[in-house]
């Protein structure tokens, strides 16, 4: 037998997913707040990704309006962070 029985195991990693996620929103959070014109296009395209799998626990409207930021920035903008 291991040393954490099979619910020990199972709060250690809800305490840990929880943490992971909590960090996420920070991210996110701080990324809200940046010009996202900033990010070079490959930068912004992982951005776009990621908010397509960001867990239900996330605030939905803090990644619609992350998509809507990444939506605006101006092609011009793309082609010169390039």
């Amino acid at each position: 037998m291991g040393v954490l029985s099979a619910a020990e195991r199972r709060l250690v990693l809800s305490e840990a997913q929880s943490m992971v996620q909590a960090r996420l929103l920070v991210l996110l959070l701080d990324l809200a707040d940046q010009d996202l014109r900033d990010m070079s296009p490959a930068h912004r395209e992982l951005l776009a990704d990621a908010l397509d799998r960001v867990p239900a626990t996330i605030p939905l409207g803090l990644v619609q309006r992350l998509r809507v930021a990444l939506a605006t920035v101006p092609v011009e903008v793309t082609d010169a962070v390039a």
